[in-house]
């Protein structure tokens, strides 16, 4: 047995990843429905996504802070009430917001969903914003950000951000204290009453769906459900000089490094090259800055590159944390990275083993009903055509070395990125 132990084993090239079968249809209201039915465990998830995130706001943190609240009380149930028959049901109900949208989610067996699809409808459309529970919030979320803001890391992404987009764009601005504890239950009301309504809302279902829980969603959400009345705003972004900006903070033993810069989104054609470009930079533990900067270095315990994207725009940025002594040196090392693969072809090797990381890793997004769910609802949401994803996975298996060049050669411009490094005076 020990011969075979020097060997590893076969390494398989993915042939197939595909978006499994989904059904699209609209509620008698007009409101979009997305569904997915597989997998053997008789589950379903229902999820509510409104575009009502930053670019609706008329007040800083107010989505965020409504879409939290929504489920601490409504006409006929208190938050406790509201508590104890999800749990009764064996449910899960939850919230989730990032910079454009705000989602509800119920997750709960398949016989269950008549008797919890009434609760999740009265939630949503008749929410009462306790104001008790908002002070909770304000004060939890307060601390919350305090502790948060000792964190050199945390500050070099606020100030990355912040420089990127400007503080009063509603992807660069930064929530403080006072945001919090300033809410009033009048401004959940307002973001509420014009950004929540089926004319501004997707339902996805996944799970062991049938016939009868969409005929039962078109009950309850295509026909008694408000109209919204959404007003998006999104202010011009005036690109300035980037510069590398030093913030002196003795609260912890590491410098914070964020260097990025803005990119674009979903839909733009050179995407799916980056997604593939990020990857050997700084996307997976064997990158180019992994392998270097931490393995071989030693500088640091964790380095990476990612592109963010959001409905609007997008962000390239690489973070790391390192010794104070190792700051110049890691720094040179990123620049020198990006230097190779502006001047240096990938070889197949290399590309081989990354398209089949990627693919691999794709192949999770489409491993079961909820994931396959999530990966169709960034798509949807991103407003790309739907052979989006099929695009990607062709770039993934086709692009070549050349390719990648000359995408490097456009977007990573070590000069042209924002340097932010928080840590020990220097």
């Amino acid at each position: 047995m020990e011969k075979f132990r020097k060997k590893g084993p076969k390494i398989k090239i993915i042939e197939e990843v595909a978006l499994h079968n989904y059904e699209s249809a609209k509620l008698d209201n007009g409101l979009p429905i997305y569904s997915i039915s597989s997998g053997t465990q008789d589950i379903i998830k229902i999820e509510l996504v409104f575009e009502s995130g930053r670019p609706f706001e008329i007040k800083k943190v107010v989505s965020k802070a409504c879409n939290s609240q929504i489920k601490e009380g409504c006409f006929s149930l208190n938050s406790k009430q509201i508590s104890d028959k999800i749990d009764f049901f064996g449910a899960t109900l939850k919230t989730s917001e990032n910079l454009d949208t705000c989602s509800l989610s119920l997750f709960c067996l398949g016989k269950h969903f008549d008797n919890l699809l009434p609760i999740l409808h009265e939630i949503v459309t008749s929410p009462l914003f306790p104001e008790d529970e908002l002070r909770k919030y304000g004060k939890n979320n307060a601390e919350r950000l305090k502790i948060e803001l000792v964190k050199n890391d945390v500050i070099a992404y606020r100030n990355l951000t912040e420089h990127i987009f400007s503080k009063d764009h509603p992807y660069g601005y930064n929530s403080e204290i006072q945001d919090y504890l300033s809410l009033e239950r009048e401004d959940l009301v307002n973001h509420y009453e014009k950004n929540y309504g089926f004319n501004n809302c997707y339902i996805f279902l996944s799970g062991k769906v049938t016939d009868e829980h969409v005929k039962k969603c078109n009950e309850y959400f295509g026909n008694s459900f408000k109209s919204a009345n959404p007003k998006e705003v999104v202010p011009l972004i005036q690109d300035s000089l980037p510069q590398k900006i030093h913030l002196a903070s003795d609260k912890e033993f590491q410098t914070a490094l964020k260097i990025g810069r803005k990119l674009f989104k979903r839909d733009h054609p050179d995407y799916a090259g980056m997604y593939f470009l990020n990857a050997i930079l700084g996307g997976y533990f064997g990158s180019r800055l992994m392998s270097n900067i931490r393995e071989d270095k030693g500088f640091t315990y964790n380095i990476y590159s990612e592109i963010d994207v959001m409905k609007h725009d997008g962000v390239f940025m690489i973070g790391t944390e390192v010794s104070d002594d190792f700051v110049s040196q890691t720094l040179a090392e990123i620049e020198k990275e990006i230097d190779i693969l502006k001047s240096e072809l990938i070889d197949k090797d290399e590309m081989m083993m990354v398209r089949n990381y990627l693919l691999g890793r794709i192949l999770n997004f489409v491993d079961g009903p909820f994931n396959t769910a999530s990966l169709l609802k960034s798509i949807v949401l991103s407003k790309v055509e739907l052979d989006y994803f099929d695009n990607l996975i062709h770039t993934i298996r086709n692009i070549s070395a050349l390719e990648l060049q000359a995408l490097a050669n456009k977007y990573l411009d070590f000069d042209k990125m924002w340097t932010i490094s928080v840590g020990k005076k220097i």
